[in-house]
């Protein structure tokens, strides 16, 4: 998991999280590209945003196989 702050909720589009940066070529690849890398192993991947504590938490799981 990982927590950062965040004066906004983020922008989502069709329940995607969607890049706010002006350079939109650029940015928004990253989360994908995790999401990738997550589905590729049977994994879950879930974020939520705090409204109250301005913080935006991104969880990633993935099975240990054995």
């Amino acid at each position: 998991s990982v927590i950062n702050s965040c004066d906004t909720a983020p922008d989502t589009k069709n329940g995607e999280l969607v890049t706010t940066k002006k350079n939109k070529e650029a940015h928004g690849l990253g989360t994908k590209s995790i999401k990738k890398i997550v589905d590729k192993y049977d994994g879950e991947l879930d974020w939520e945003y705090d409204e109250s504590s301005k913080q935006f938490k991104f969880t990633i799981l993935i099975p240990i196989n054995q």
